[in-house]
């Protein structure tokens, strides 16, 4: 399943690409949560990388896509709903799959209640026991993606 542009720019957006250096090769860090990250999000081990621009973009992509898969795994309702589909799948790339499998967003999108759903993610800005500033702005960009209508 080939993510959207719209679920890329978002990504790329909200992860940012970090810890580039001078010569353009890209290393891992650790994230807010402190967990070892390169390119766009990616987790990985301190011993990762380098990588290049174009390593980020296929490990971008490649996320994307088991972010997507995962979040139409869990709730197939979603592939008929591309809006709702790209907010969910940035939430799983941020959270993982585990934390959306035993949300009540979950629980919410499966049974219809797409409102119900949409005042979930809120709730979801906090990163090592602490609200983060990034999340809630990330939080509501995503819940506003998810009530945009689209057709399905």
């Amino acid at each position: 399943m080939q993510p959207p542009d719209r679920l890329l720019q978002l990504l790329r957006q909200e992860e940012g690409l970090a810890k580039v250096l001078p010569d353009g090769s890209i290393v891992p860090y650790t994230d807010m949560a402190g967990y070892w990250t390169i390119g766009y999000g990616h987790r990985c081990t301190r011993y990762f990388g380098p990588i290049d621009q174009d390593g980020a973009e296929t490990i971008l992509v490649a996320d994307a896509q088991l972010a997507m898969s995962e979040a139409v795994r869990l709730s197939p309702v979603l592939a008929h709903f591309q809006n709702k589909l790209i907010a969910v799948s940035d939430f799983v790339f941020n959270l993982g799959s585990l934390a959306y499998e035993t949300s009540h967003l979950r629980k919410y999108i499966n049974a219809g209640e797409w409102q119900l759903a949409a005042d979930e993610f809120p709730k979801w800005v906090y990163a090592a026991h602490k609200m983060v500033e990034d999340l809630i702005k990330r939080r509501a960009l995503e819940r506003q993606i998810f009530l945009e209508t689209d057709n399905g």
